[in-house]
């Protein structure tokens, strides 16, 4: 019997994004309506279903379109005897992204947030002094420079524990940084009063809660949802690749995706062994108008959403 294949996108009403289910059927399968969410709950069994739901909050019967074109047999999990005329669904890779949370980072950050399905932030591994975690380049009349955060650093120190020195005035010399180098650009008075807001929105203590808090925003403006989580709070351990993997199956992903940096001193094979499919981003830095001569790359993400605002993502995703 001649099987055809149907692509069908499920979409998930409490985020923006969509599964995409395949499903195989007999030209003369007998059909009836079925919610996608009951498919896709045989499929997988109850507990992976579980971690999807509460990593992503949106796998629930509400949640989903119903899905009225699968026939009825046979929804039990796939085994070697399960009917060839029979609808086979499989649920797209979800996609898990890791990184320590930096300070206002760069667009290769932000284009790796808006690939992944949930995005972990590495907060719960030792805290890397002079690192992006507490400064970043932006671009000035004479150049690209540092903007820094001051920290009490102790060696050994986690970067979910990592305290800012607050006896140094690092807020207004930030604010007044931005305001010297961006003022005249096109979205100064849109994004600014944003972010300024965030500076003083409390007595911030600790380089993680405050970073965190300022990518979030970032994301709001540029309309990226990925699901966010804490590694902190996932309960897990490990070093190195063995944190990585255990975070991913933590979260039921199958896929992990990485910068090319962590090419340099990641286990591929530890992957591998786990069931996890390792992929690399394939961010290519965009060009775009910028104030200051000459084009800089690698570049806070502020200085592109200074110079470009809403317009800013089609630049990333370019």
């Amino acid at each position: 019997m001649r099987l055809y294949s149907q692509l069908f996108t499920v979409y998930a009403r409490k985020r923006r994004s969509s599964y995409q289910v395949q499903q195989k059927l007999p030209n003369n399968a007998a059909r009836e309506g079925c919610p996608i969410w009951r498919i896709m709950g045989s499929y997988m069994g109850k507990n992976r279903l579980k971690r999807l739901h509460s990593a992503l909050g949106c796998l629930s019967p509400n949640d989903f379109e119903e899905f009225t074109d699968c026939p009825t047999a046979q929804r039990g999990a796939l085994s070697d005897s399960f009917d060839p005329t029979c609808p086979i669904i499989r649920v797209q890779s979800m996609i898990v992204a890791i990184h320590q949370p930096n300070f206002l980072p760069w667009l290769g950050f932000f284009y790796k947030m808006l690939k992944a399905d949930i995005f972990v932030f590495l907060d719960n591994v030792q805290f890397s002094k002079n690192s992006y975690q507490n400064r970043v380049k932006i671009k000035s009349s004479q150049g690209a420079i540092w903007l820094t955060v001051p920290n009490l650093h102790n060696f050994g120190q986690l970067t979910k524990d990592m305290r800012m020195n607050n006896k140094e005035p690092w807020r207004e010399k930030h604010l007044k940084t931005f305001e010297m180098n961006y003022k005249k650009a096109p979205y100064f008075n849109t994004f600014y009063p944003l972010i300024s807001e965030i500076y003083y929105k409390k007595d911030w203590e600790l380089l993680s809660e405050f970073n965190i808090e300022l990518i979030k925003i970032i994301c709001n403006f540029l309309g990226i949802k990925t699901k966010t989580i804490k590694a902190s709070d996932l309960d897990v351990s490990g070093s190195s690749t063995g944190l990585l993997v255990s975070i991913v199956k933590k979260l039921g992903g199958s896929v992990y995706l990485s910068g090319y940096g962590g090419m340099k001193y990641q286990d591929e094979e530890k992957f591998k062994e786990n069931g996890i499919e390792l992929i690399y981003t394939d961010f290519k830095h965009p060009v775009y108008p910028q104030l200051w001569g000459d084009f800089i790359e690698g570049l806070s993400i502020i200085d592109l959403i200074f110079n470009c605002g809403k317009e800013s993502l089609k630049y990333l995703v370019k």
